[in-house]
Order: C-alpha cells, then structure tokens, then sequence
C-alpha cells in the first residue's frame, strides 16, 4: 500500500503526476471543509 501524502497547495502537473505514481495523494486544497477533511484523513497521512 503506498504512503499517504496531503498537498497544502496545487503542484505543476508533472509533480502532481509523479507524486500520484508513489503516494496516494489528498488534496486539502480542493475541500470546501478542510477541518472535517482533516479529521476523516488525518490519521493516514505521512507526508505533506
């Protein structure tokens, strides 16, 4: 299973890309409530 990853902010798409290939990728940026995104993925999150 791969790492779980939150983007704060958009990346260039060949970032975005490559970090979609090695993590699953949550978009904090793209959630209209970011504090109940946090509190349903938080747990998972190993990077951001």
């Amino acid at each position: 299973m791969k790492p779980e990853l939150l983007l704060i902010n958009p990346m260039l798409p060949a970032i975005d890309e490559a970090l979609c290939a090695s993590y699953i990728v949550h978009r904090y940026y793209e959630q209209d409530d970011k504090h109940a995104y946090i509190r349903e993925v938080g747990h998972a999150i190993r990077g951001s």
